[in-house]
């Protein structure tokens, strides 16, 4: 855990952030975006049975998060976060980057968008998305999956996750594993079979924080599908995070299970 982000962790991250987008693709993903309207903050969590989840995701701090997942595309979530950085609003974004001539292949992917500013999410599932697919939203919270193993990961993370009514952070972040545990519980990216997940993550970001030093990043990933569950290896990772690291000006952890020990999902 690193209390301020050094150069040498700066350039880990770059690393890992180099690798998500080398992947490129989540295929099947459960998400979830928040945001503590009393503070600012923003949660973001995902899982997948891909190689990385991680990457699917911008978050600028203060301002708004960009997710695009099923065939992800790194392109589209770029341009969606400049408009976002620009002030540009929810609707006239996700307008842009499902336009047909976008080349961004929307038809393909799924969009959320939360903001700051609105407190209406805005979400988008392509028509070649692949079943079981959609999402549901509510005042500063979003979830949206696809390629799940039924329609009940979708109903079972939003009912888990609750309304933004948190009275701190660290509650708000507990709601958003106890909903991404619910989804692994009703079965997760069905490719897994029980495993239910082979990566996934979890961020925290204050207002004030920057966007390449956020409070927290825990992401697990290297796990061969239908091993072993990324879910289960992550709430390991978080509740460490919760008993020792959330003094922490900045945390960023990148794990392969084999260095995480013990956990169920």
């Amino acid at each position: 855990m690193t209390p301020h982000p050094t150069l040498a962790s700066r350039r880990l991250f770059a690393a890992v952030l180099t690798a998500a987008c080398a992947v490129g693709e989540a295929h099947a993903t459960w998400s979830v975006a928040t945001l503590n309207p009393r503070t600012g903050t923003f949660a973001v969590a995902a899982a997948s049975c891909s190689e990385m989840v991680y990457g699917i995701q911008t978050v600028i701090p203060g301002k708004g998060v960009v997710i695009v997942q099923a065939q992800s595309n790194n392109d589209a979530r770029r341009a969606a976060a400049a408009m976002m950085r620009d002030g540009v609003p929810l609707d006239a974004i996700m307008a842009k980057i499902t336009a047909p001539a976008s080349g961004f292949a929307p038809q393909r992917q799924q969009y959320a968008l939360l903001s700051r500013d609105d407190p209406r999410p805005r979400s988008y599932t392509g028509a070649e998305a692949h079943d079981a697919k959609g999402s549901l939203g509510g005042e500063h919270v979003s979830v949206q999956v696809n390629l799940m193993a039924s329609d009940e990961v979708l109903t079972k993370t939003f009912a888990a996750l609750g309304p933004a009514d948190w009275p701190d952070d660290l509650s708000m972040a507990k709601a958003v594993m106890r909903a991404m545990r619910a989804g692994a519980a009703a079965g997760g990216d069905r490719r897994c079979g029980k495993a239910n997940s082979a990566t996934a993550f979890i961020g925290l970001y204050r207002q004030d924080d920057r966007e390449d030093a956020p409070w927290m990043e825990l992401s697990v990933h290297g796990i061969k599908p239908g091993t072993d569950s990324g879910m289960a290896h992550l709430k390991v990772m978080f509740e460490r995070w919760l008993r020792s690291g959330k003094g922490a000006a900045s945390t960023r952890s990148f794990v392969v299970p084999a260095a995480v020990a013990g956990g169920g999902s």
